[in-house]
Formats: structure tokens, sequence, C-alpha cells
């Protein structure tokens, strides 16, 4: 009853809020946080369709510790290279537009948490206390997205800096870090 039915779901979500981004950027009412989520949602796309060749490539390496090191790079590199490429392309101006901006991705975040709450395998044969105990953890990725939308939010203003003062890069490179 609670695993994903497939991973197509995950890019499906990962398509209906890039979707959703695109409206509000159309909309004009809330641009810069559907820009925000359409950058994410982008990142997310090559992360996973490339990640399929990157994944194969750490199949290879014998020590669990650097593939997982190795895909962090993969993964945030990813999302903070669309973030840096967005940023620099529309020329956010402002703080306020740069935390919408991130505001956004990190509201994909808690979405996608969301619907990997709601969109379970009903006919999965997980026992009772399996069902509560998968249920709860996915309750805990939630909470994490939750307060990783903070962190979102704090990178993309990294990135704004070392884009706007080039002379303070080393810094914002030397936070994210």
């Amino acid at each position: 009853m609670q695993r994903l039915a497939n991973p197509a779901s995950f890019l499906l979500l990962v398509l209906i809020i890039s979707i959703i981004g695109a409206a509000l950027i159309l909309n004009n009412g809330i641009f810069y946080l559907g820009l925000g989520i359409m950058a994410w949602g982008l990142a997310i796309f090559f992360k996973v369709i490339l990640g399929i060749f990157v994944h194969s490539l750490l199949l290879r390496i014998k020590r669990a510790r650097a593939a997982s090191l190795i895909w962090g790079f993969w993964s945030a590199g990813c999302e903070l290279l669309f973030a840096a490429l967005f940023l620099w392309k529309f020329e956010l101006i402002s703080t306020l537009s740069v935390i919408a901006f991130g505001l956004g991705a990190g509201l994909c975040e808690l979405a996608i948490a969301a619907g990997s709450i709601a969109i379970q395998d009903k006919n999965s044969k997980e026992t009772e206390s399996e069902v509560k105990e998968i249920t709860g953890e996915y309750w805990r990725v939630f909470y994490e997205r939750f307060f990783s939308t903070i962190g979102q939010v704090g990178s993309r203003l990294l990135i704004w800096l070392g884009l706007m003062h080039s002379e303070i890069s080393p810094v914002a490179v030397a936070v994210l870090r």
C-alpha cells in the first residue's frame, strides 16, 4: 500500500510541477516563484535522465561512501547549475525576487514529498506494522523537505550574491561547500 507505483510517477510529478511553474510565469502574478519551480523541474528532469548514465558508472565503484559522495555532487551540481543559469539569464535583481525563486524550488520538494505520500501502490502486500513504518518514513521525508526549503532559498541567495558581486564569489562558493 505504501510504495510508489513506479519511477515514472516521480517524473510525472516533476513534469506537472514544471507545467505549474510555467503557468505561474505566464500569469505574471508570481513570476519569480514560477521561475524557481521551472528551474528546479528542469534540473531534476536533467538529473534523473542523465543520472541513469551516472548511476551505471557508480555501480562499478565498490565503496558505497565514494559512490554516495559522487552522486551527491552530481545531484547538487545539477540543481545549482540550473539555478545559476536561470538567475543569470533572467537577471533577478532584488533579494525578494531571489527568495521567491528559491521558495519555488523548495515548494517543489514539498510537493514531491506530498505526492509520494499520495501516490502509493495500493496493491502492495505489506503487513499493517510495515505500512505504519513506511508511512512514518514518508512523513519524515516530508518534514525533512520542509526544512530543506530554507536551504533552497539560502543556496539561491548565495548563487545570486556570487553572480551580482563577483569579487565575493569565493566566499559564496566556500559557504555552499
